[in-house]
């Protein structure tokens, strides 16, 4: 298997040390270090372990706790909850930061949500297209701004933005929900910026087709066209992704 070259690199998001503990306890729980129904130890022990203060410690778990990871039980101390029933987007970023060694289990995470943001926006092409076309203006701009970026940060915060405003044209939640969550996995997981993002070339072509599949006025010719070109570009982040688990660059 060849290794993916480095092209750009997304930057290590910044993290209070307060947050830098609740998402090693929350990947140690989805990882089933800690089992469902077991304690976590105790605040004070907890201090001890992590080298840092008692009040540090409180906030690391009061963040856990909102996860709906663990709950705080009177005279019980910190109970875990079952991860598998804590089904929520937001957890998605931890998820692949607890698996980022496993490349397969992180690659068939990943090519999950894809599929799932590309059905809901062939769905969108098909019954809203005309509302998306009004919004071509709009898009072209945010491509030209994508296409002048020189980090993946940056790039990522554009490309989320061109996603928000199709939503928007159409209001729909459930289209909403998935590409906020994209758009966090790229600031949050690793690799998976890289991935969608490090080859500049390949993802402005994307860009490219799909606004020029937003001009078709016949909605099932434009869902057929940005299915396609989605597909063929989910499967090579896919790939890009797998790759980049399976040969991490020193």
């Amino acid at each position: 298997m060849s290794v993916v070259a480095p092209m750009l690199v997304a930057e290590e998001p910044k993290r209070t040390i307060a947050e830098q503990i609740e998402r090693t306890l929350a990947c140690a729980i989805l990882r089933s270090e800690f089992y469902p129904g077991s304690r976590l130890p105790s605040v004070r022990t907890l201090a001890v372990q992590f080298e840092t203060t008692v009040p540090t410690i409180q906030r690391a778990l009061d963040r856990l706790a909102a996860t709906g990871l663990v709950t705080a039980k009177r005279g019980s101390g910190i109970v875990v909850n079952d991860p598998e029933r804590c089904a929520d987007l937001n957890l998605l970023p931890l998820w692949f930061e607890a698996y980022s060694r496993n490349a397969d289990r992180c690659a068939k995470m990943l090519g999950e949500l894809l599929e799932l943001r590309r059905v809901l926006t062939v769905h969108l092409f098909r019954s809203s297209g005309e509302r998306v076309r009004a919004a071509i203006p709009k898009l072209s701009l945010i491509a030209m701004l994508i296409s002048s970026e020189s980090s993946l940060r940056e790039i990522a915060v554009a490309d989320a933005e061109m996603t928000r405003i199709v939503v928007a044209s159409v209001d729909n939640f459930a289209l909403r929900s998935v590409f906020e969550t994209v758009a966090r996995l790229a600031l949050e997981a690793p690799h998976v910026a890289e991935a969608l993002y490090g080859d500049r070339a390949a993802h402005q072509k994307v860009i490219n087709a799909v606004v020029a599949a937003l001009a078709d006025p016949n909605p099932a010719a434009a869902a057929l066209s940005v299915e396609r070109v989605m597909a063929n570009w989910d499967a090579h982040v896919v790939e890009q992704f797998r790759q980049r688990i399976a040969n991490p660059t020193p």
